[in-house]
């Protein structure tokens, strides 16, 4: 009978975390971020590939002739946010917002795996070059031992857009957002 009622009051827990995992206020689904450059194709390139190198993060494919450079697996965890009740942010320098459950102390529970890549299309256009960053959010879940044993609640996590502004500004500083 122990378990029962264990059993009933965990998954009414959970469940009332389920509605809040999947409330984010605003719609972040068409968040490309394009740069318009004055610098020719070649310095903007370089410098992508230097941003990359400059932080060691690895890169998955690099094709110049396309204007591709993708990173591999990248841990976001510590740059997580999430949205205030008027759906700003807690704290605006963070890169991803994640939908994340609060406990009943009003503590937030923040996603054990927070993973994905971003990659950056370089073309040149209209006598300057383009340069489109995309953040993709792969795996933001997390952990949670219950009574009843391990489970995984996944997360919905998009990017701030601050990520790419900081991309934009290391390339060119006088980029301007599209």
């Amino acid at each position: 009978m122990k378990k029962i009622i264990l059993f009933v009051i965990t998954s009414v827990l959970l469940s009332s975390c389920a509605a809040e995992i999947g409330s984010l206020k605003r719609d972040y689904s068409k968040n490309v971020s394009s740069y318009q450059s004055d610098m020719p194709f070649e310095k903007v390139w370089s410098k992508a590939i230097d941003y990359f190198s400059d932080r060691g993060i690895s890169i998955q494919t690099v094709d110049k002739s396309s204007g591709l450079i993708v990173s591999g697996n990248y841990s976001f965890r510590n740059t997580v946010t999430i949205e205030s009740s008027d759906g700003g942010f807690f704290d605006n320098e963070k890169w991803v917002v994640c939908a994340c459950p609060f406990l009943p102390d009003g503590n937030v529970i923040p996603p054990t795996v927070a993973d994905g890549n971003f990659n950056l299309r370089i073309k040149e256009e209209n006598g300057g070059t383009r340069i489109n960053i995309n953040l993709i959010t792969r795996e933001f879940y997390e952990n949670v031992t219950t009574s009843i044993g391990p489970i995984r609640i996944d997360r919905k996590a998009f990017s701030t857009g601050v990520f790419e502004k900081k991309i934009a500004e290391f390339i060119d500083p006088n980029a301007k957002k599209l």
